[in-house]
């Protein structure tokens, strides 16, 4: 039990390690949001919104983000609102968000941690009842 505690520590240090080194040239700023398309497609929805932005060298840019939204629903956003996004100095038309791109990075690992204690629970208790 030990050793998996172990592994898994280790895997999730190299993790972020990673993705610390792929963030070094990602810069955020303000954009504002001139329209919203949200979408419904069968079993998914999806939020997109199209916002202007000042990149660092004074560059004025329209592009099209993926916002966080309640699903099937609505946007949680609306016209002319802020909305922080990320963007690489070598190619500033490519957009996301912090959350987005946190869920991006991290949410699967969540899941498998969230799982792993689910799992240790039940297994404890499994073995205390016997």
């Amino acid at each position: 039990m030990k050793n998996y505690l172990l592994i898994f520590l280790l895997n999730i240090i190299c993790l972020t390690a990673h993705s610390q080194a792929q963030e070094d040239n990602i810069l955020e700023t303000e954009a504002t949001i001139t329209d919203i398309d949200f979408r419904i497609n069968g079993r998914t929805s999806v939020s997109l919104a199209t916002v202007n932005y000042t990149t660092r060298d004074g560059v004025v840019h329209e592009s099209i983000v993926k916002l966080a939204h309640i699903p099937f629903m609505t946007s949680i956003y609306s016209v002319g609102d802020p909305v922080t996004v990320r963007y690489r100095e070598e190619n500033p038309m490519l957009l996301t968000t912090p959350f987005l791109d946190f869920l991006n990075s991290y949410a699967l690992y969540i899941l498998i941690f969230i799982g792993i204690v689910i799992s240790g629970i039940r297994i404890l208790k499994k073995r205390t009842s016997q």
